[in-house]
Protein backbone atom coordinates (compact mmCIF):
# COMPACT_ATOMS: atom_id res chain seq x y z
CA UNK A 1 0.00 0.00 0.00
CA UNK A 2 1.19 3.30 -0.69
CA UNK A 3 0.67 6.09 1.76
CA UNK A 4 0.14 9.29 0.16
CA UNK A 5 -2.49 10.98 2.33
CA UNK A 6 -3.18 11.52 5.52
CA UNK A 7 -6.44 9.37 4.81
CA UNK A 8 -3.94 6.85 4.14
CA UNK A 9 -1.82 7.53 7.04
CA UNK A 10 -5.28 6.62 9.04
CA UNK A 11 -5.98 3.65 7.84
CA UNK A 12 -2.13 2.26 7.90
CA UNK A 13 -2.30 3.69 11.95
CA UNK A 14 -5.50 1.94 12.42
CA UNK A 15 -4.53 -1.32 10.74
CA UNK A 16 -0.77 -1.37 13.52
CA UNK A 17 -3.72 -0.15 16.55
CA UNK A 18 -5.23 -3.52 15.60
CA UNK A 19 -2.41 -5.69 15.22
CA UNK A 20 -1.21 -4.54 18.42
CA UNK A 21 -4.41 -4.78 20.03
CA UNK A 22 -5.20 -8.82 18.80
CA UNK A 23 -1.79 -9.62 19.97
CA UNK A 24 -2.17 -7.72 23.61
CA UNK A 25 -5.62 -8.99 23.51
CA UNK A 26 -4.46 -13.12 22.44
CA UNK A 27 -1.78 -12.67 25.19
CA UNK A 28 -3.72 -11.41 28.53
CA UNK A 29 -5.19 -15.07 29.30
CA UNK A 30 -1.56 -16.45 29.77
CA UNK A 31 -0.41 -12.90 32.00
CA UNK A 32 -3.66 -14.31 34.22
CA UNK A 33 -2.12 -17.65 34.02
CA UNK A 34 1.23 -16.54 35.94
CA UNK A 35 -0.68 -13.91 37.99
CA UNK A 36 -1.36 -15.02 41.59
CA UNK A 37 -2.66 -11.84 42.60
CA UNK A 38 -6.77 -11.62 42.35
CA UNK A 39 -6.89 -7.69 41.76
CA UNK A 40 -4.65 -8.65 39.08
CA UNK A 41 -6.12 -11.42 37.43
CA UNK A 42 -9.53 -9.14 37.32
CA UNK A 43 -7.97 -6.25 35.81
CA UNK A 44 -6.35 -8.40 33.30
CA UNK A 45 -9.21 -10.11 32.15
CA UNK A 46 -10.88 -6.80 31.86
CA UNK A 47 -8.44 -5.47 29.94
CA UNK A 48 -8.90 -8.04 27.35
CA UNK A 49 -12.64 -7.31 27.61
CA UNK A 50 -11.71 -3.92 26.59
CA UNK A 51 -9.34 -4.57 23.80
CA UNK A 52 -11.80 -7.28 22.19
CA UNK A 53 -14.61 -4.61 22.30
CA UNK A 54 -12.49 -1.73 20.72
CA UNK A 55 -11.60 -4.40 17.92
CA UNK A 56 -15.14 -5.23 16.90
CA UNK A 57 -15.50 -1.71 16.91
CA UNK A 58 -12.29 -1.08 14.40
CA UNK A 59 -13.06 -3.76 12.67
CA UNK A 60 -16.50 -2.68 11.64
CA UNK A 61 -14.54 0.90 10.47
CA UNK A 62 -12.49 -1.34 7.65
CA UNK A 63 -15.70 -2.41 6.52
CA UNK A 64 -17.59 0.29 6.36
CA UNK A 65 -14.90 2.42 4.33
CA UNK A 66 -14.68 -0.94 2.29
CA UNK A 67 -10.46 -1.06 3.54
CA UNK A 68 -8.65 -3.76 4.15
CA UNK A 69 -7.28 -4.34 8.02
CA UNK A 70 -4.27 -5.57 6.15
CA UNK A 71 -2.05 -8.32 7.28
CA UNK A 72 0.95 -7.00 8.64
CA UNK A 73 1.64 -7.61 12.39
CA UNK A 74 2.43 -4.86 14.49
CA UNK A 75 6.41 -5.74 14.92
CA UNK A 76 6.71 -3.45 18.14
CA UNK A 77 4.04 -5.00 20.23
CA UNK A 78 5.12 -8.68 19.30
CA UNK A 79 8.70 -7.65 20.65
CA UNK A 80 6.97 -6.47 23.58
CA UNK A 81 5.01 -9.41 24.55
CA UNK A 82 7.62 -11.54 23.70
CA UNK A 83 10.34 -9.81 26.04
CA UNK A 84 7.88 -9.44 28.40
CA UNK A 85 7.15 -12.95 28.84
CA UNK A 86 10.27 -14.03 28.76
CA UNK A 87 11.31 -11.91 32.11
CA UNK A 88 8.24 -13.10 33.53
CA UNK A 89 8.98 -17.22 32.47
CA UNK A 90 12.32 -16.03 34.96
CA UNK A 91 10.50 -15.06 38.21
CA UNK A 92 12.06 -16.62 41.14
CA UNK A 93 8.55 -16.40 43.00
CA UNK A 94 5.24 -15.39 42.76
CA UNK A 95 5.28 -11.76 44.12
CA UNK A 96 8.18 -11.13 41.26
CA UNK A 97 6.21 -12.46 38.49
CA UNK A 98 3.07 -10.56 39.74
CA UNK A 99 5.23 -7.39 39.77
CA UNK A 100 7.00 -8.26 35.94
CA UNK A 101 3.43 -8.57 34.66
CA UNK A 102 2.67 -5.06 35.85
CA UNK A 103 5.77 -3.71 34.61
CA UNK A 104 5.38 -5.94 31.17
CA UNK A 105 1.64 -4.24 30.90
CA UNK A 106 2.35 -0.76 31.74
CA UNK A 107 4.70 -1.25 28.50
CA UNK A 108 1.79 -2.53 26.21
CA UNK A 109 -0.67 -0.27 27.92
CA UNK A 110 1.42 2.57 26.96
CA UNK A 111 2.80 1.75 23.54
CA UNK A 112 -1.48 1.48 22.41
CA UNK A 113 -2.13 4.69 24.10
CA UNK A 114 0.29 6.06 22.41
CA UNK A 115 -0.76 4.32 18.60
CA UNK A 116 -4.19 5.35 19.39
CA UNK A 117 -3.45 8.45 20.51
CA UNK A 118 -1.60 9.52 16.94
CA UNK A 119 -4.50 7.35 15.17
CA UNK A 120 -6.99 9.67 16.81
CA UNK A 121 -5.15 12.56 15.83
CA UNK A 122 -4.34 11.96 12.02
CA UNK A 123 -8.28 10.91 11.97
CA UNK A 124 -9.30 14.48 12.90
CA UNK A 125 -7.15 15.35 10.04
CA UNK A 126 -8.25 13.73 7.61
CA UNK A 127 -11.83 14.54 8.56
CA UNK A 128 -12.59 11.05 9.53
CA UNK A 129 -13.12 12.17 13.35
CA UNK A 130 -15.92 9.53 13.35
CA UNK A 131 -14.20 6.59 12.37
CA UNK A 132 -11.18 7.85 14.96
CA UNK A 133 -13.56 7.65 17.77
CA UNK A 134 -12.42 3.87 18.06
CA UNK A 135 -8.66 5.23 18.33
CA UNK A 136 -9.71 7.25 20.93
CA UNK A 137 -11.52 4.74 22.87
CA UNK A 138 -8.43 3.15 22.95
CA UNK A 139 -6.36 5.82 24.33
CA UNK A 140 -8.62 6.34 27.25
CA UNK A 141 -9.16 2.82 28.39
CA UNK A 142 -5.27 2.49 28.18
CA UNK A 143 -5.11 5.21 30.35
CA UNK A 144 -7.40 3.94 32.87
CA UNK A 145 -6.00 0.88 32.66
CA UNK A 146 -2.79 2.25 33.64
CA UNK A 147 -4.07 4.32 36.24
CA UNK A 148 -5.49 0.29 37.88
CA UNK A 149 -1.60 -0.71 37.47
CA UNK A 150 -0.06 1.76 39.23
CA UNK A 151 -2.55 1.22 42.38
CA UNK A 152 -2.06 -1.98 42.54
CA UNK A 153 1.65 -2.24 42.48
CA UNK A 154 0.77 0.35 45.30
CA UNK A 155 -1.75 -1.05 47.12
CA UNK A 156 -1.17 -4.51 46.92
CA UNK A 157 2.56 -4.79 46.74
CA UNK A 158 4.21 -1.41 48.07
CA UNK A 159 5.53 -0.32 45.00
CA UNK A 160 5.09 3.28 44.07
CA UNK A 161 5.41 3.78 40.67
CA UNK A 162 4.52 7.61 40.23
CA UNK A 163 1.75 9.35 38.89
CA UNK A 164 1.07 9.48 35.42
CA UNK A 165 0.89 13.54 33.89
Amino acid sequence: MTISSTKDIFFDQLSDLCSAAAQAAESMPDLVAWSTQARLCELLEDHRSALGRSLVKISGIFRAESVGPGGATCKAMAGLISGGNEHIRMAGDTIVRDLLIIAHTLRIASYLEAAARFTNGIAKRAGLAVEGSAAEDVRAFEGEFKRCLVEVALEEFGVELGVEP
